[in-house]
């Protein structure tokens, strides 16, 4: 039905497809969602095809007769005998009074040739019609199939997929059904997405009523960070006091500012938030996000699954909410991957779930990368998650300076380490940060505490 509204002069056309389709298995909901990219196709495919040769050989000897160069006459007489045989001719090509008979001439050319084009392509249609149904079909049903895997695996959004943009392709569906599975059985990364982003919502929260002030107190907790006070350790860290040698260990660490606590929102009057933010965030509540995934031999194996699965959580988060999400590669060198458009980065992210982890690694540049798109454009009011097992060297301190003044603008930056072993953030760069242990003798995964922030339901 839609092909016949769409193209009702096509009866010969409509006919052949409905035959067609009813010895085919797809349901009438598959034909609801895909009919009408069918028949875009079908349009697309019966536009004439562009001038060959003989046409614009033809175009290029009318538009001579027409400016009146009657010098082409024994080489047109030649064309339209050749071309148009069951046409008489002579009349109009012979000597004499050109002017008078050319407007003639041309209208009965212009119909001669407007009919042969019509039967060629008719002809070329026929001809090709079994196989171009042929072809859309199998596209329509890996389409279909592709779209089913996304909505498994990655996100229900339609993004809109047109039947030429890739998506049927042969696409290597396992590894994202490997990592999605691993989300599944593993939450925590999934929390851990959730939790990044600046929180635009408060920033909107109304200013206090003059002649009142803020209540005092430490608000609702949003995650956990760095930080000295013991009031507000976690209780992992507090179990270290047990014992005198874990006590060392404990002090070492509050004597450098490296405890995990509480991190505490509090109801200070809000800082004003200004319109293009606001336009820039499409009205979502959380910011946008930069994920650098260390990519080094190091992170083989377990931590490179674990990685995967938690850029695969960042990707569904930013797919969801419309939110900019920027992927940074590190080992020997860096990759960069704008995945917030997935209609069009598909591939290349399934690409990058398919990689195998190689070579060695450096911090540094990937950090950069990331200053340089904080710096201005769609990025600049995002926050930024290092995923990496850290075995890397200290960065430099001009680096170093340069993290500290993003971060008084208001970025935040968090590590992710997966590891087999404690690891303090020695790099002391990062304003909160969660550890994956992957240790096989411990508890695998991430200590649930630590995610157990209020600030975001």
């Amino acid at each position: 039905m839609a092909l016949r509204q769409a193209l009702p002069d096509e009866e010969y056309l409509y006919r052949w497809v409905q035959l067609r389709e009813s010895q085919t298995p797809f349901s009438q909901d598959f034909w609801g969602r895909w009919a009408p990219k069918a028949v875009a196709a079908y349009q697309h495919w019966l536009t004439p095809p562009p001038l060959n040769p003989l046409d614009r050989q033809e175009q290029h000897l009318q538009n001579l007769w027409k400016q009146g160069d009657y010098s082409v006459r024994e080489e047109l007489s030649r064309f339209l005998s050749e071309v148009y045989p069951q046409t008489s001719w002579s009349f109009f090509t012979s000597p004499g009074d050109e002017e008078g008979r050319r407007p003639r001439l041309l209208a009965l050319w212009q119909k001669a040739h407007e009919q042969r084009r019509r039967l060629e392509h008719e002809r070329q249609l026929n001809q090709n019609l079994p196989s171009f149904h042929s072809r859309l079909l199998t596209r329509l049903a890996r389409v279909a199939e592709a779209e089913k895997a996304l909505k498994a695996f990655l996100t229900d959004k339609d993004f809109g997929w047109d039947l030429e943009d890739g998506l049927g392709d042969e696409q290597d569906w396992g590894p994202l059904e490997t990592y999605a599975q691993q989300l599944e059985e593993d939450p925590a990364l999934q929390r851990i997405a959730e939790l990044i982003g600046r929180d635009w919502r408060s920033f909107r929260t109304p200013p206090p009523q003059l002649g009142k002030e803020s209540e005092p107190g430490k608000g609702e907790i949003r995650g956990v960070t760095w930080g000295r006070s013991w009031s507000d350790a976690v209780s992992s860290e507090l179990s270290l006091l047990a014992t005198k040698e874990t006590s060392e260990v404990f002090f070492v660490k509050e004597a450098e500012s490296r405890l995990l606590v509480w991190d505490y929102f509090t109801s200070a009057s809000p800082p004003k938030l200004y319109e293009d933010q606001l336009n820039a965030l499409n009205h979502n509540e959380r910011g946008p996000l930069i994920a650098a995934l260390d990519t080094s031999g190091s992170m083989r194996g377990e931590p490179e699954k674990v990685a995967k699965a938690a850029v695969l959580a960042l990707a569904r988060i930013a797919w969801k909410e419309n939110r900019p999400c920027l992927l940074i590669n590190f080992s020997s060198k860096i990759r960069v991957l704008d995945i917030t458009d997935l209609k069009h980065n598909l591939t290349p992210f399934l690409n990058f779930l398919s990689y195998s982890f190689h070579g060695g690694t450096d911090l540094t540049p990937a950090l950069r990368e990331a200053l340089k798109y904080l710096a201005e454009g769609r990025f600049h009011d995002a926050d930024v998650l290092v995923l990496s097992d850290f075995a890397t060297p200290k960065i430099p301190g001009t680096l170093r300076s340069e993290l500290r003044r993003q971060q008084e603008k208001g970025t935040k930056f968090y590590s992710l380490t997966v590891t087999t072993r404690p690891l303090n953030d020695f790099l002391n760069i990062f304003d909160a940060g969660w550890t994956y242990d992957i240790h096989p003798d411990r508890p695998r995964g991430i200590a649930a505490e630590s995610l157990s922030g209020s600030g975001i339901s």
